[in-house]
């Protein structure tokens, strides 16, 4: 699991020449999540005799200054890119077996090889479009029975989790790029920069939302959190490793300098489901004003239409009209 902490999103920072020399197969990857081929169809473009191959004019730059079809086509197959880097001679295979110092062939060597083949399933498990239901649930690695599905569950649970300010640090100063360009990405970074920490702790798991200037802010802030980042993000993998680990967790919301509020995640992922569908309905000037504007970068970047987390997060981010999104919302 220290590994897999580690390892499981490496395939979203390599060069795009060092994921073209995986030669990632397009038919693993349909053979595990066959809810992915449908998404694969659009991004043919990258894909070269049944393999991963990316255009490496962009190749020294970071994942989020790509253009948005090379970006969400690495995060939908990233889990693949991951796994095949660990077994890989040139990724941690050769970091492993420099840290063992073990010969060739023998146990150590064999139980080395098992390792890595587990390592890299888990890694490769993480991925949400594969059904754990139908993964082979345990494993066994030089003589030790792992619970591989379980293990995956907690993974993803956990990877989930991530969704404080410092995962969205590193995209601060690109804000004014994301809004303007790739304006359907911003509800995936505001909300983060909303919350100061997520504690987990036996049985309960706290998120505390950063300060606000006002009470609208503040509710603002919460809405975001509770109903995008918890009832959409976090929802669906907190169920799966419920049902596959058998452990619960009470979640809360921390207000600064206020007691904790419990929530339900489910009413939460309801909740998510009706907002999502929602589009706005007020008649008032400012909602008008904020929604032609965001339609215009949307129609060049997303063929979605833009919902009322998407004039949330942008009234967040302009700190203006949130009085009325607030009430269209509520």
């Amino acid at each position: 699991m220290t590994c897999s902490s580690y390892l499981h999103d490496i395939g979203m920072s390599l060069p795009l020449s060092r994921i073209n020399e995986l030669r990632v197969s397009v038919q693993e990857i349909e053979g595990d999540a066959p809810a992915l081929r449908k998404i694969l169809t659009r991004f043919q473009s990258f894909i070269k005799e049944g393999v991963v191959h990316l255009p490496e004019e962009y190749d020294e730059r970071h994942s989020i200054n790509l253009p948005k079809d090379i970006a969400d086509f690495i995060r939908q197959i990233h889990p693949w890119v991951s796994a095949r880097y660990i077994a890989s001679d040139r990724g941690f295979r050769r970091v492993l077996a420099e840290e063992m110092g073990c010969p060739e062939a023998g146990r150590c060597a064999d139980l080395r090889e098992s390792f890595l083949q587990t390592l890299a399933r888990l890694v490769k498990l993480h991925s949400s479009k594969i059904d754990l239901k139908t993964q082979q649930r345990e494993v066994d690695v030089g003589g030790y029975r792992v619970e591989l599905a379980k293990l995956a569950a907690v993974l993803r649970f956990a990877d989930s989790l991530d969704i404080s300010r410092r995962r969205a640090k590193h995209a601060f100063d690109l804000w004014k790029g994301i809004v303007e360009d790739k304006p359907s990405q911003l509800k995936h970074w505001i909300f983060k920069w909303s919350i100061s920490r997520v504690d987990v702790l036996p049985g309960r798991v706290s998120v505390e939302v950063t300060p606000s200037e006002g009470p609208v802010e503040e509710i603002a802030k919460v809405i975001g959190v509770a109903v995008f980042e918890l009832g959409h993000n976090v929802a669906k993998d907190y169920r799966t490793c419920s049902e596959l680990a058998r452990t619960t967790f009470q979640f809360y919301i921390r207000l600064p300098g206020a007691r904790e509020v419990a929530v339900d995640v489910e009413e939460l992922e309801c909740c998510y489901e009706d907002v999502a569908r929602r589009f706005p309905a007020s008649t008032s000037d400012t909602l008008s004003r904020m929604l032609e504007e965001l339609r215009r970068p949307f129609r060049l970047e997303s063929t979605q239409q833009p919902d009322l987390l998407d004039l949330l997060a942008s009234a967040l981010y302009r700190r203006k009209g949130l009085s009325e999104i607030v009430d269209e919302l509520g």
